[in-house]
């Protein structure tokens, strides 16, 4: 009997424990204004820099075991949508340049003395180009897409960590999950993933080993917060791309000339045909 009351007594007093320790939080339970306020945050997250420019290890592989390093060198401006990539070998050779602006892009391959332009949606769906990198995917990675008001959820996940499920919709009677972001309190997005209207993945990004940087400027009065490894995993390719960065600048502005590249004589320039006419 003495052992009984002892059980019950220790069972009490933990029970009792228990109920202190505060609950996690529902979707259902977070204020009304949440979800304007978390938008806001990952918005206002990237406020501090137009541009950057970063020099970086790119890592390609595939599933067949297929694999590939090269030096990289990217310049990126968030307003305009541009993009400026080039890859080195480890002998200092130059491999490709990819250059975007907006849904154009232009792509220099040395070693087969080519240049394609075009509309970045021929340049994922086109046959006659394998290229790595899909210009969506990378801009989906250098920063998150817009988050919409409507249609969007949010779930506790952990101490100071969200879950933003965000439904589009397809026709006029149904939705579908067609984003799930992964965020912390402060706005930064570690982990994203694309659905397809099937409910599929077909796009994984990972941004891990977030940074504080400081940037010599007396109006810059917030730091800038970026992630020095960014992972694109695409599903529907089967491919992995990894962006290593070893240094990160954001400079004012970039001249016209730092987007201009060597073109080397004899080059074929070739108009990358629509895909869908």
């Amino acid at each position: 009997m003495k052992k009984g009351r002892k059980r019950w007594g220790i069972q009490f007093v933990f029970g009792a424990f228990l109920s202190l320790l505060p609950l996690p939080l529902r979707a259902d339970t977070l204020p009304t204004y949440a979800a304007d306020s978390l938008i806001k945050t990952i918005e206002t997250r990237y406020l501090p820099w137009i541009a950057f420019e970063a020099d970086l290890m790119l890592q390609f592989s595939t599933p067949e075991g297929k694999s590939g390093i090269c030096r990289g060198e990217l310049l990126y401006h968030r307003l305009d949508e541009k993009i400026l990539l080039k890859c080195f070998n480890a002998k200092g050779k130059l491999l490709f340049v990819f250059k975007t602006n907006d849904r154009q892009f232009e792509l220099y391959l040395p070693g087969r003395q080519a240049l394609f332009h075009g509309d970045i949606f021929d340049l994922a769906d086109s046959p006659d180009i394998d290229f790595h990198l899909n210009p969506l995917d990378l801009y989906r990675a250098l920063k998150p897409l817009a988050v919409p008001y409507e249609g969007t959820e949010i779930e506790r996940w952990g101490r100071d960590i969200l879950r933003l499920k965000i439904h589009s919709e397809k026709g006029r009677e149904k939705s579908y999950l067609s984003r799930e972001l992964i965020m912390n309190t402060q706005g930064d997005v570690s982990l994203e993933t694309y659905y397809s209207f099937k409910g599929e993945p077909i796009l994984v990004i990972r941004r891990l080993e977030y940074r504080q940087i400081k940037i010599p400027d007396a109006a810059m009065r917030n730091k800038i917060t970026f992630p020095y490894r960014i992972e694109i995993e695409s599903s529907s390719a089967k491919k992995e791309t990894k962006l290593l960065i070893q240094q990160l600048r954001f400079p004012d502005v970039f001249t016209e000339e730092e987007w201009l590249y060597p073109v080397a004589p004899g080059t074929e320039v070739i108009a990358l045909e629509p895909t869908y006419q």
